[in-house]
């Protein structure tokens, strides 16, 4: 059997300021998701290559939450991103997007071993951080 990482779920509570952030700060695509066409608000994911961010958001009128608690929670998510910036290049881009670094660099062991860490949070408090490996 093959396994692949074929994406994940967070929860915002602002869908203009989170598109925003993913895409001018982290540079992710913005894609249209099919299964939110209903949401007058419009309902997006963020690609990266052949992974996908699905966004659960703001949907008025929507009485039945898409995922049971506490997994339907905003700001409960933890990303994690590889970048070819170092970290003090990921520092100097979060800084002048205006971004609070929240902690970091640091040094910590992710799936491609040993790097140095950043931390921010996206506009609904999800945690991200941004790792770059050892060259």
């Amino acid at each position: 059997m093959s396994l692949e990482l074929d994406h994940v779920v967070i929860h915002v509570d602002d869908w203009a300021s989170c598109n925003r952030f993913y895409s001018e700060v982290l540079g992710v695509e913005i894609v249209s998701n099919p299964e939110g066409a209903g949401n007058p608000l419009g309902a997006s994911a963020y690609r990266l290559g052949d992974q996908q961010i699905n966004v659960h958001g703001p949907w008025p009128g929507m009485t039945t939450p898409c995922c049971p608690p506490p997994l339907n929670e905003i700001g409960r998510a933890d990303l994690a991103f590889r970048t070819s910036r170092t970290a003090e290049e990921n520092v100097a881009h979060l800084v002048a997007c205006g971004v609070d670094v929240t902690d970091g660099p640091m040094r910590r062991f992710g799936a491609r071993g040993w790097g140095t860490s950043v931390y921010c949070c996206d506009p609904s408090g999800n945690g991200i951080e941004l790792i770059a490996y050892d060259r």
